[in-house]
């Protein structure tokens, strides 16, 4: 579902300024989140809450976000406008931009092909609309379960021609007749996710949703590098990207239920004071000298070590903690990349002299500990090895 909303937030700058190069700069002060962002959050929300009401949350996403980026096109807009709306027999790319969410979550083909037409129907009814958004879901359940070629074989069910990419050459077709050949032919030709977003954006066109389409179906074929997912979700409010840890977190557990450590293990109390001080706390780890006080939430440790009010509110509760926070999908990748750049620092520098006391170096080999246990042979056994 992340690469979607990456697709989004690179292709937003270039929706009504496109380019044909390959070698643009990803992100950028002018990209934001669009309406492709809000819709695909209001259909994993639909999933995570248990109700499956995608056109109630389709509705209130989009009225909390009245203003997006670009803007939402006119009988959308009226639709999310109205107290009543009513499908308007589309056949636009917006079916398929936003039905992510169900190809990640639902464990049959047929539950998936089920459920992406009901995301469609509560405003693009029309069959072209309907089938858009059942392809987009196609491909990313069978990329995820077979991989790529066994993906774009069965896809040539839905759309037999595909459009070879070509740089700037794409006209600006807003429909999913249009979209999904242009897209089928940028994953064919892809080698990574990385690559297949620039030929997202470079071929030309609505960039943005083309970028949100390819986004989707390339995550589940290849991954999304971390420093490319931690900087699109910085651009995120914190509400859509509560949404996306309990989309990720509700999909590890066997019956997708979403009764898992989202309400076992309250998380939001790092994201809120990391959100203060974890680029404070990296750049002093870069510098190789802690000099601020934020040690019990960027390395939480196991409750019991400390008797402050931070050291208890922060401790973990034990292994199954750790490794909820591990999982979690910002918690987890800034932890590693802070002891990453601890690392630099190995065999040059005095841990006590890098972490500025001695109980510092002691909470920080707490932490190491917990989360080597949790995740033996990651970097937290590296960490350990090099400073203790």
């Amino acid at each position: 579902m992340l690469g979607a909303i990456i697709g989004d937030i690179v292709g937003s700058r270039f929706e009504f300024n496109n380019t044909n190069r390959l070698d643009f700069e990803l992100f950028t002060p002018e990209c934001s989140f669009t309406d492709d962002t809000i819709c695909t959050i209001a259909i994993a929300n639909a999933l995570t809450s248990g109700d499956k009401n995608y056109k109630e949350e389709l509705h209130r996403w989009c009225n909390a976000h009245r203003f997006p980026m670009g803007g939402y096109g006119g009988s959308f807009a009226r639709w999310v406008a109205s107290s009543n709306p009513q499908p308007y027999n589309s056949f636009g790319n917006g079916s398929a931009m936003r039905v992510a969410a169900i190809g990640w979550w639902f464990d049959t083909l047929e539950e998936v092909q089920a459920e992406a037409e009901k995301t469609a129907l509560p405003t693009h009814n029309h069959p072209e609309g309907i089938k858009g958004a059942v392809a987009t879901a196609t491909a990313i359940f069978l990329a995820r379960k077979h991989g790529k070629e066994s993906m774009l074989t069965a896809l040539k069910d839905f759309y037999p021609t595909w459009v070879e990419p070509q740089l700037g050459k794409n006209p600006f077709n807003e429909t999913c007749q249009g979209t999904l050949p242009v897209v089928l032919g940028i994953l064919n030709k892809a080698h990574n996710f990385e690559e297949a977003l620039r030929y997202a954006i470079a071929v030309g066109g609505d960039s943005d949703t083309i970028g949100a389409i390819v986004g989707s179906i390339s995550e589940a074929i290849w991954g999304i590098p971390e420093e490319i997912a931690q900087t699109a979700l910085s651009y995120l409010p914190e509400t859509m990207r509560k949404v996306i840890t309990d989309f990720h977190y509700a999909l590890k557990q066997p019956t997708n239920s979403a009764t898992s450590s989202i309400t076992t293990y309250d998380l939001n109390r790092f994201i809120e004071a990391q959100e203060r001080d974890y680029t404070t706390a990296l750049h002093e780890i870069q510098n190789g000298r802690k000099v601020s006080h934020w040690i019990w939430y960027i390395f939480p440790q196991r409750k019991g070590l400390g008797h402050s009010h931070n050291s208890k509110f922060y401790a973990l509760d034990g292994v199954e903690e750790a490794r909820a926070y591990l999982e979690h999908p910002i918690l987890g990748e800034r932890l590693r990349t802070i002891c990453r750049a601890l690392l630099t620092h190995a065999g040059k520098r005095d841990i006590e002299h890098i972490m500025g006391s001695q109980i510092d170096v002691i909470k920080l080999q707490s932490s190491m500990n917990i989360f080597n246990k949790v995740a033996p042979g990651d970097v937290f056994q590296q960490v350990l090895d090099a400073f203790f």
